[in-house]
């Protein structure tokens, strides 16, 4: 996958940087502002959308098959939902794309109040990022992993990411947040699945470089706060994680699965045969403009 690089550097103490944070939750903003990191920054702190006070059952922003998932804590599919925490995370982010575009800043900085960060790690994102290719949309700063899946792009060693899951650090343009925003509702999967789902769909490109990596704070032992749990958790498991993914309808060529995630090359686009595909034209044609006697209004 062929590219140029960007000359420019920008400034990662000088953008806006947003934490997502629930106002519940001082204990948390208190440890990531102890960070000595953070005083350098222009922080700006996101009330985050705590899922738990939703009245999801009516909210319009959460979809109909969501809804069900989040009422039974159940999902066939890592990229659904099940969780109230995870609603509240997909509205925080959102949000988040919304103040940014409101500020008309060119980039900015996104945390979750977990992340781990140090003025070294941001002194060296802001020397890397002259060689950031061309034609990046976001820059993920971390990630879980395992659970990633990328491709190595020809200007090394940036690798172009198609799914990742932990949405605590990223660096996004003002018009790839353009582009987040055309469609998010009704929530439908994570926020991370939205973010590469978009990315593949609408043609913006989500890289990473192997020389950052920001952690996030983990619980040593005990359950995930009930505020914050994004994920399906049941006594008997998740039925998603004994469900074996058939890579090669995916991906061209993929390696096996390790401890960094799982190395692919060239997106599998399975389309519909032509024959299906003029069927369906065909079918349109010939379908009524009216539904019970009601003529339809043309858009």
């Amino acid at each position: 996958m062929k590219g140029t690089r960007r000359r420019t550097p920008f400034n990662v103490y000088t953008m806006p940087t947003y934490v997502i944070n629930m106002k519940e939750r001082n204990d948390r903003w208190s440890r990531f502002i102890s960070q000595p990191v953070t005083a350098t920054m222009k922080m700006k702190r996101f009330r985050a959308v705590n899922g738990k006070k939703l009245n999801y059952k009516k909210d319009r922003r959460i979809s109909m098959h969501t809804k069900l998932n989040i009422l039974q804590n159940y999902r066939r599919a890592h990229y659904e939902i099940a969780t109230l925490g995870a609603i509240g995370a997909s509205l925080s982010h959102i949000g988040i794309w919304k103040r940014f575009v409101a500020s008309g800043a060119p980039y900015c900085l996104v945390f979750e109040d977990d992340a781990i960060i140090t003025e070294s790690q941001m002194d060296e994102i802001n020397r890397i990022s002259t060689d950031l290719p061309s034609d990046w949309g976001m820059w993920i700063l971390g990630r879980y992993k395992p659970n990633t899946i990328y491709e190595p792009l020809d200007i090394k060693p940036w690798n172009r990411i198609y799914k990742y899951t932990a949405a605590h650090a990223y660096i996004l343009k003002r018009a790839t947040a353009l582009t987040l925003l055309e469609e998010p509702l009704p929530i439908e999967t994570h926020i991370e699945y939205y973010i590469t789902g978009c990315s593949i769909i609408k043609e913006f490109k989500i890289v990473e470089h192997p020389d950052i990596f920001i952690e996030f704070f983990r619980a040593k032992s005990g359950p995930r706060t009930s505020d914050s749990n994004t994920s399906q958790h049941k006594k008997n498991g998740c039925p998603s994680c004994d469900a074996p993914e058939d890579y090669s309808q995916l991906y061209s060529e993929f390696t096996k699965t390790r401890s960094n995630g799982l190395k692919v090359r060239r997106l599998v686009e399975g389309q519909q045969s032509n024959e299906i595909r003029k069927l369906d034209c065909t079918e349109q044609k010939n379908m009524p403009d009216t539904v019970d006697g009601v003529k339809e209004s043309k858009p």
